[in-house]
């Protein structure tokens, strides 16, 4: 039930580009003092299965192009033949819904040469390589060999480099890894700074860190502070229902419970009891 506007390429709220969330409708407008306010498209939201979702807008000053994604769905893909609305670099954001907060995290603004972003949204598993695009929609092909701190180590056939994860878009795996991948009671969705998710065998969460493994790439470890958020029980639907959660997991029911099944922690909210405070 939210009622949000997102400005972009703004200056004072009276000029540019802005995208209006009414509940599940959505519409893409612009603004000048010269024409005043006009409609450039609506779309619906998906169905959301998760309490947060993640709003990317690629804007181009040059083309008059503008692409909406959301959870890394192109939903609106339109051109402003008309003069260029924005008139400034800044973005707003305005709540109109009262008593209805809403939380921005994770803005990051990043150059966009025009490329087509679904060669990185709807990028498929490749057979024997490993794929992560970054948040500028560079991609590398090669082995993802682990993740440490706040930086993936990636190999490819120009040599071994470490990625920073804000830096990380999307990972997709080797298609037989993924074919091969078994399920594992410890498994928690990590989300990273970047956007990016990941899978991992939670091993142990102390000093600032989570460590684990994945089937796909081997060890992890995390720093917190390049981790969003956590989402535990993945794979357990009957956590939706209090009378049968899974055993292992029945006392997480009393913490906030995840509408994909999970039980989710918000590291910004929510920091481990060892940690005494979190950036």
């Amino acid at each position: 039930n939210s009622r949000l506007q997102f400005f972009f390429y703004t200056k004072t709220g009276n000029e540019g580009y802005f995208i209006s969330m009414f509940g599940n409708y959505c519409e893409l407008e612009r603004i000048s003092q010269d024409e005043g306010l006009s409609s450039l498209d609506s779309f619906d939201l998906p169905e959301l299965d998760e309490w947060a979702l993640s709003l990317d807008v690629f804007a181009s000053r040059h083309s008059g192009q503008i692409i909406v994604s959301v959870n890394d769905k192109i939903l609106s893909d339109i051109k402003d033949h008309d003069k260029f609305a924005g008139t400034g670099g800044g973005l707003a954001f305005l709540n109109m819904a009262r008593g209805d907060p809403v939380e921005a995290r994770g803005i990051r603004i990043s150059p966009w040469d025009g490329r087509d972003p679904r060669q990185v949204l709807e990028a498929e598993p490749i057979e024997g390589k490993d794929q992560i695009f970054l948040t500028n929609l560079d991609r590398s092909s090669g082995e993802l060999l682990g993740i440490e701190g706040d930086k993936a180590s990636f190999k490819s056939e120009f040599g071994t480099f470490d990625i920073p994860v804000k830096r990380i878009k999307r990972i997709v795996t080797d298609k037989s890894k993924q074919r091969t991948a078994k399920r594992n009671s410890g498994d928690v969705r990590a989300f990273l700074a970047g956007n990016a998710v990941v899978t991992i065998d939670i091993e142990s969460l102390s000093k600032g860190k989570l460590s684990g493994k994945s089937e796909n790439f081997g060890k992890a470890e995390f720093s917190l502070e390049s981790l969003e958020r956590l989402v535990f029980g993945i794979y357990d639907r009957n956590l939706n229902d209090p009378e049968k959660p899974d055993q292992h997991d029945k006392a997480a029911w009393d913490r906030l419970t995840d509408p994909d099944g999970g039980i989710n922690i918000d590291l910004q909210q929510n920091p481990p009891p060892e940690e005494k405070q979190l950036p």
